[in-house]
């Protein structure tokens, strides 16, 4: 039996059998050589989808649809969606890191340091008195604001370790953690020599001294080597005063000084201990004012 329909169907073996895939017609639109119906009709348009392209668009990813729409493959669509893939799914290559910020860091850790070599010296000139405890306080205080200034320093590498990972660069994530335990240990380090000496030097400052009458004392002198950041190596004068106190107790008080003669020469406290303990043999009674969690002499004097 011969076909009735005047029109060839799309989908009529025979038909499809004599065209090849890139000339088979689309179901969805008009017929060529359909008859017109005299009403003018608008053309025809869709909307094309996320996964289709334009027909002159180049292919994405080797593959290219029907009729020459190219289509997006599923690389490069999961690629897309990920904000540390490029589109063709590749990582992307991290920020360079600004070099003005290594400069202002290095700048703000050089004068940091400064401050507190600064502090240091000035603070160790004082053997006596509370001048001692006043300056303990201060250099605690620049080694607890050091120790605080290490935290922008911890949130500055951990941001960049989340960025780096956001990214898909894993090793260099990884090569900021020795950084970050660095920091992370200086800090903690910094924050305990701030409190284990500012704390006594506090509460003594507070409480005030106590005063303890010495029944006897004795007075030693040695040398030592010490390290100087200026020379090298120097010797410093080592000049102990163990004392015994009324209620039986004994306690060592030592004052270093950078000569053998200079402990002659002192005065007030130091220069009463010096008297009593080696100039009268030790037979002198006196009354010595300590702080009594530092240990520092705050005042002495002679009894008779």
């Amino acid at each position: 039996m011969s076909n009735q329909n005047p029109y060839p169907s799309a989908f009529d073996p025979s038909a499809s059998a004599r065209r090849s895939p890139a000339q088979a017609p689309d179901p969805w639109s008009p017929r060529e050589d359909a008859p017109s119906s005299g009403v003018p009709q608008p053309p025809i348009t869709r909307n094309r989808g996320g996964w289709e392209a334009d027909p002159t668009a180049p292919s994405v990813g080797g593959q290219r649809g029907p009729n020459g729409q190219a289509r997006l493959t599923q690389a490069s669509t999961m690629g897309s969606s990920y904000p540390g893939a490029s589109p063709t799914g590749a990582p992307r290559e991290p920020k360079k890191e600004s070099k003005g910020h290594f400069w202002l860091w290095g700048i703000l850790t050089t004068l940091g340091i400064l401050i507190a070599t600064f502090v240091y010296m000035i603070g160790e000139s004082f053997t006596v008195g509370p001048e001692v405890l006043q300056w303990t306080l201060i250099k605690s205080g620049v080694l607890l604001i050091a120790a605080l200034g290490c935290i922008p320093f911890a949130v500055i590498v951990l941001r960049r370790m989340r960025a780096s990972r956001a990214q898909g660069n894993e090793n260099d994530a990884l090569s900021r953690q020795p950084g970050l335990i660095m920091v992370g240990f200086v800090g903690l380090l910094l924050g305990y020599f701030a409190l284990s000496n500012g704390v006594p030097a506090a509460l003594d400052l507070a409480n005030g001294p106590q005063a303890f009458t010495v029944t006897s004392c004795t007075y030693d002198q040695y040398s030592m080597e010490k390290s100087s950041y200026r020379s090298g190596s120097t010797t410093v004068y080592e000049n102990e005063f163990t004392m015994t106190f009324d209620d039986g107790t004994v306690h060592t008080t030592t004052i270093e000084m950078d000569s053998a003669e200079d402990i002659e020469h002192e005065g007030g406290a130091v220069g009463v201990l010096y008297r009593a303990c080696h100039l009268r043999s030790g037979a002198a009674s006196m009354t010595v004012d300590y702080y009594t969690r530092t240990w520092v002499i705050a005042d002495a004097r002679l009894n008779n």
